[in-house]
């Protein structure tokens, strides 16, 4: 058994006794370790892509400008 599952209901009735804010505030912090992290939709890009999309920029500007 694991921390958690020996001390559920201990940890429920701890968290059922936080006002509204600090259960937030918690579950916000315990997202991280359930949920990956985000990330820049840029950074998901390959340089490849990267590349095209900068290179569509400089010809938008020049039909622009």
């Amino acid at each position: 058994m694991t921390f958690i599952d020996e001390n559920r209901e201990q940890l429920q009735t701890d968290y059922n006794s936080l006002d509204v804010k600090d259960r937030l505030t918690f579950f916000d912090k315990m997202l991280k370790h359930c949920l990956p992290a985000p990330q820049d939709e840029l950074m998901r890009l390959s340089d490849e892509d990267l590349n095209r999309i900068i290179e569509k920029l400089k010809s938008e500007k020049l039909r622009i400008a």
